[in-house]
């Protein structure tokens, strides 16, 4: 089966690079048909040879992991995503291809580590369902986040607590809310 969203793809690839869409494969597997094909692009410097080097995988992804993904994919080293595949997409159905993040361009000009061409500002640009609030991850948050958050809602902290012991009463005010629910 082809992936619904291919030719876009292929027409984004070779923008980032000339020829680089020629080596989009167009077909989606069995198996992952029912699973987001996302091309993952990373863009490095090559000082020795003064240009970049840009290149791509295509893996598959759940709903789930595409959140997850379109959170963290700078942090893994990529500059943009690209929809290749769109199990939501019926056959033959227009679809309305969308590079995730940053509307689909690589940004312009110099990022936070002076790398031309390296992805900041990075925002979803998925929309998730409404009203569902996205929850606080007390394990990348820093004490004074985690702090801040206590006090916003309510949690009671003694001076002295170590940063565990504010993890463990945040995850605990944070079971009891999904209990209500």
């Amino acid at each position: 089966m082809k992936a619904n969203n291919y030719e876009h793809a292929k027409q984004k690839l070779n923008e980032l690079q000339p020829g680089l869409g020629e080596t989009l494969n167009p077909e989606v597997k069995i198996g992952n048909q029912g699973h987001y094909q996302i091309a993952l692009v990373r863009k490095v410097n090559d000082v020795k040879r003064e240009r970049y080097i840009t290149t791509f995988h295509v893996q598959s992804f759940n709903a789930r992991q595409l959140e997850k993904l379109q959170k963290g994919f700078p942090f893994l080293g990529y500059n943009t995503t690209i929809v290749v595949h769109d199990p939501s997409k019926q056959e033959g159905q227009t679809t309305s291809p969308e590079i995730l993040p940053g509307g689909g361009e690589l940004p312009q000009g110099p990022g936070p580590n002076g790398m031309e061409g390296e992805a900041k500002n990075i925002t979803p640009g998925m929309k998730a369902p409404e009203k569902v609030e996205e929850a606080f991850d007390v394990n990348t948050a820093r004490v004074a986040e985690l702090r801040e958050f206590a006090e916003e809602n309510n949690i009671e902290l003694l001076e002295d607590d170590l940063k565990n012991d504010i993890k463990t009463k945040i995850k605990a005010w944070q079971d009891e809310q999904t209990n209500k629910v």
